[in-house]
């Protein structure tokens, strides 16, 4: 799931406000997803 979001938000699908929003996940949790994933 993660991978997918991050996929996601880089390619520009989706951004990190609204994966925030949909699965209640805190920005400062997507933003060291995005750090770790690369």
């Amino acid at each position: 799931m993660k991978r997918q979001i991050v996929m996601d938000i880089e390619t520009k699908v989706t951004t990190i406000a609204e994966v925030s929003r949909e699965y209640s996940v805190t920005r400062n949790s997507i933003y060291k997803w995005i750090c770790f994933s690369g």
